[in-house]
């Protein structure tokens, strides 16, 4: 079947029959008699010439029974008629996908961004094993224990609250989040204390502002009273147990284990309502985590569900590949070995990234549901998405480096500038920005419309390889790939029909 049709027929483990209609973004149940046009059709059978052929006893399926060849036309015209009206055609990708990113609507992005970041130090009194800075990695400058100068984040906010008070600023959501991230972003704590300072100075009527941080926790019992006073959203990385959390160590190599727990209960005993609501936890996972071990010890101890991530694949040093690889495990692998793991994906839900997955799926081939309001009036006449799931420069958040770099998040390789701010200016030119964006669609897109994900598609990418003209991408995925994939979200649904509901009522899918 050529990767350009919209139709996927596929089973789930109870043997029901369906097809997902790509382009009309709808997954159906299908009779077993259409499902088996619809095989053939991507098998490339002449269906004419097929059906001329039928005897007039008609047909057998398998685990499905015997049907006339009056049945089998019925289906026929059926699959006729779905055909005519749009469904199991081609994907037109060049009508569904646009290559040419506006300036303006990066403009319009950096007017409602919604998060600042602060690159605050890229000193750490850690030494993890798999820090993104570390020894795995080859995309960031060199960490050299700087400091962000305090003049040159100023005139960065000074910058964009002209560009939150323009008339290019229509957000509905008036908040706005000034983040502090490392290394480790207490190390430089004067600087957090003075940026409050201004930011409450700032002059932005009716947005509000929110402080977030990401801390080892090695320096909490220092800094929680000014942390509480101002209601940081504080995400604190923390693995699990003493075997989980080994990875994280001090510079002399021993662990940090027992410096992390006394801080964070300190916190908890010290502002116990401010833990239970502004305090989360980081979890990477590697190849000394159990998942259900990381959910008992965070259950037990906090009474709170951790996010967990996989180890970053993007930026790796080629010489470091074996020793990576060894140390990377996989969430989705190690859920396969818990006993009855319902109960605990039930309780984490959300913080699990298979229910995200299938959050994705339902929102995405659902009809009904739409991820924005230019979503609900586009029409089908327009574009409706840029290849892959890079997000607009700046949609989401604004990071500012070390080193005084823009970047469009502390995700990407520090290779993807795309401006610089000294104490006197910012320099953002966005046209470039768009004819690099522009540049990469093109290069990418030889991929997309060979790709069964490409209309689902969350990888970023400024975490591909850009340089050649010919980008390989490990997202990349053949219909039998997808067919796995669609199969493997129903055949969860059907057997827990409830996390569909929850999904629904309780996860707002961006």
């Amino acid at each position: 079947m050529n990767a350009l049709y919209s139709g996927i027929p596929f089973m789930t483990e109870k043997g029901n029959r369906y097809v997902c209609a790509r382009d009309r973004r709808q997954a159906l149940l299908c009779h077993p008699l259409l499902y088996h046009i619809l095989t053939l059709a991507e098998q490339g059978v002449d269906l004419d010439a097929w059906l001329n052929r039928l005897p007039d006893r008609g047909i057998t399926i398998e685990k499905a029974g015997t049907f006339t060849k009056k049945d089998v036309e019925y289906y026929y015209r059926k699959y006729l008629f779905l055909r005519e009206h749009g469904y199991f055609g081609r994907v037109d990708f060049d009508r569904e996908f646009c290559l040419d990113l506006d300036p303006d609507r990066i403009h319009s992005a950096l007017a409602n961004t919604k998060q600042v970041i602060f690159e605050v130090t890229d000193a750490c009194n850690l030494r993890c094993a798999y820090c993104g800075y570390g020894k795995f990695y080859k995309d960031y400058d060199k960490r050299e224990n700087k400091k962000l100068d305090l003049r040159v984040a100023k005139c960065l906010l000074e910058f964009l609250e002209k560009q939150w008070n323009s008339d290019a600023n229509v957000s509905i959501d008036n908040r706005i989040a000034i983040g502090f991230y490392g290394g480790e972003p207490l190390l430089n704590f004067s600087f957090i204390r003075d940026i409050i300072d201004h930011v409450e100075h700032l002059n932005i009527p009716n947005h509000r502002f929110v402080y977030t941080m990401t801390t080892n926790a090695l320096l909490l019992d220092k800094y929680m009273d000014f942390l509480y006073d101002h209601q940081f959203e504080l995400l604190i990385s923390l693995d699990g147990n003493r075997r989980n959390n080994s990875y994280r160590v001090l510079p002399d190599g021993s662990e940090a284990y027992d410096l992390i727990m006394k801080n964070v209960f300190a916190l908890k005993k010290r502002y116990p309502d401010y833990f239970r609501e502004k305090v989360n936890f980081n979890a990477v996972f590697h190849n000394r985590s159990s998942l259900f071990d990381i959910y008992q010890f965070f259950k037990k101890k906090f009474d709170k569900t951790p996010m967990i991530f996989e180890l970053n694949t993007a930026g790796i040093d080629p010489s470091r590949l074996g020793e990576f690889w060894n140390t990377f495990a996989s969430i989705q692998e190690d859920l396969q070995k818990v006993n009855n793991p319902q109960p605990m994906i039930e309780d984490m839900f959300v913080d699990l990234p298979g229910i995200g997955s299938l959050s994705k799926f339902i929102h995405q081939y659902t009809d009904c549901s739409f991820s924005d309001y230019n979503d609900v009036m586009a029409t089908e006449d327009e574009p409706v998405r840029f290849p892959t799931g890079t997000c607009i420069p700046f949609s989401r958040k604004i990071f500012l480096t070390v080193n005084n770099k823009i970047l469009p998040c502390e995700k990407v390789g520090q290779q993807h500038a795309m401006g610089y701010v000294t104490p006197e200016k910012v320099k953002i030119d966005i046209d470039p920005i768009a004819a690099i964006y522009n540049g990469y669609y093109r290069k990418i897109s030889k991929l997309c419309r060979h790709c069964y994900l490409a209309d689902d598609c969350g990888k970023c990418m400024l975490h591909l390889d850009m340089a050649g003209d010919a980008p390989e991408c490990d997202h990349f995925t053949t219909i039998d790939e997808r067919r796995i994939r669609f199969s493997a979200h129903l055949s969860y649904l059907e057997d827990h029909p409830r996390t569909y509901s929850r999904i629904i009522k309780e996860v707002a899918y961006d």
